[in-house]
């Protein structure tokens, strides 16, 4: 299969390509990345072992699928799926389209244009037309996907976003709770912060623990946010490596996972989600993450928040590190998913 690397200036893209190719990889399929001739090394440092084919413009890179020897590719956004469905005039290809989400409702956050918006959605439209098979994020992304474009996506899986962390055994510190990530607006720290006075009025021993890059914009928030007689309950610190973050997250008995209620959101399988799970985190996690919120309340792996001040269940529930490591067992683990992708190879 080759496996375009598009997009791999972004450390985050190139973070979730990896996880796919490492799950191909084990499904049996022999990998040949594609990348454009500027990012080769970056391919080359983490897959030091497998062949690359390198490009310096769209006719090189047409040119690349068409003589190689290879019948599939993987692409990973409705751009990179257009670009290869002219090599379709030249010889039987399967191509199979990631969709990391619904592209256009995400421009239309950004930009606000409706013209944009309609473009990208007919655009969205023909790649998945032209894809042999989908991969989708979510259960909920295939239902909003096929309303919108009255269609079927019967080629499809499912393949959340997982993690490369594990669960190191570490106690947990009683009463801990995290955010780790950007001071984003759709993050929602100012909510969790919130959430945290009220955690605080509950539980006496509860200590919220920070984990950003952003962390000046963070001390902003919290001193518009958090009521001051809880600002020695609350650490806020960068981390700079997977493994920090795995031993940081052992420790943790819960985090927070807030977001809006938007079709972005709706269909999303955030990364947050699996990186907690997979070190024994309990997830406070917002209902508008359709189709793991429930999810979460089913495998008691945390607490399905219905509304940003729906945080009564505090008082009710314990940490349970199994709770949540059998969830990301059961749905994000590599072996799962690696079958997943065996039933479309």
């Amino acid at each position: 299969m080759i496996f375009h690397a598009f997009g791999i200036h972004n450390r985050a893209v190139w973070n979730a390509l990896q996880l796919h190719a490492h799950l191909l990889s084990q499904s049996g399929e022999q990998i040949v990345f594609l990348v454009h001739e500027k990012h080769q090394q970056i391919v080359q440092h983490s897959f030091p072992e497998y062949p690359i084919l390198t490009y310096r413009g769209y006719v090189d890179f047409l040119k690349m699928i068409i003589a190689s020897d290879q019948k599939s590719i993987f692409t990973s956004t409705f751009t990179d799926t257009l670009r290869s469905i002219p090599a379709l005039l030249f010889k039987k290809l399967r191509i199979y389209y990631w969709v990391q989400g619904i592209e256009a409702e995400e421009s239309y956050m950004r930009n606000g244009s409706r013209i944009r918006k309609q473009i990208i959605s007919i655009l969205e439209k023909i790649s998945l037309y032209f894809s042999t098979y989908q991969i989708l994020v979510s259960p909920y992304m295939k239902t909003y996907l096929e309303a919108k474009h009255h269609s079927h996506l019967d080629n499809s899986i499912i393949i959340p976003c997982t993690s490369d962390l594990h669960y190191n055994g570490s106690p947990k510190i009683k009463d801990s709770f995290t955010y780790v990530g950007g001071m984003a607006v759709w993050q929602r720290f100012d909510v969790m912060l919130d959430m945290f006075n009220h955690i605080a009025q509950e539980r006496p021993n509860a200590h919220f623990y920070v984990a950003t890059g952003g962390i000046e914009h963070a001390k902003s928030l919290i001193a518009t946010h958090l009521h001051s007689d809880y600002h020695n309950r609350i650490s806020i610190r960068s981390i700079d490596s997977r493994s920090e973050m795995e031993e940081f997250l052992s420790t943790i008995e819960y985090g927070f996972l807030i977001r809006d209620d938007d079709p972005v959101n709706n269909v999303s399988s955030p990364i947050k989600l699996a990186e907690y799970l997979s070190c024994g985190v309990n997830v406070i996690i917002s209902d508008v993450v359709t189709s793991y919120a429930p999810m979460v309340e089913s495998y008691g792996a945390g607490i399905r928040i219905h509304g940003s001040n729906d945080i009564k269940q505090m008082r009710m529930i314990s940490c349970s590190p199994k709770n949540a490591l059998d969830m990301y067992n059961d749905h994000f683990d590599a072996e799962s998913l690696v079958e997943k992708y065996r039933s479309i190879l």
